[in-house]
């Protein structure tokens, strides 16, 4: 079972659900187990190609989330990131944000793709945001 969040108060019961509230669109890409792994992998740069050059969150498979501009993607789905930074969730000081610049990330860790609205990420006070970090994924 996943740890759940603590908070100091009760504005911010659901720090990681306000943290995605900035996010319009999440792609989860579920595919039945009899498709071939080319119709995957152009199913996932259809939905891709719509993110290229735009601020998108990206949660990866060992509970990482990092945003940065989508810049551009390969044949396995492996993710290019331009002025990206990490954002570490912490129960005790809050979001820290670590600057990564140009970043890729390989296509096999990517859990969850999905496009932040800017204007409510900017308006967000990350500071008063506590909560434990995400669990890796079980596999």
């Amino acid at each position: 079972m996943p740890r759940q969040p603590r908070f100091d108060d009760d504005e911010f019961k659901t720090a990681h659900c306000i943290h995605f509230q900035s996010i319009k669109l999440f792609s989860w890409i579920i595919f039945e187990s009899n498709q071939t792994n080319d119709n995957k992998t152009r199913k996932m740069a259809q939905v891709l190609d719509a993110y290229v050059n735009k601020l998108v969150n990206i949660v990866t498979g060992d509970g990482r989330i990092i945003i940065g501009t989508l810049r551009g993607f390969d044949q396995a789905i492996n993710i290019i990131l331009d002025d990206s930074h990490e954002r570490v969730f912490s129960s005790a000081s809050g979001v820290e944000q670590v600057l990564l610049g140009l970043y890729i990330i390989r296509g096999d860790n990517v859990a969850l793709i999905g496009e932040i609205d800017e204007d409510m990420d900017r308006n967000m006070d990350l500071s008063r945001i506590r909560a434990d970090p995400l669990p890796a994924a079980k596999t």
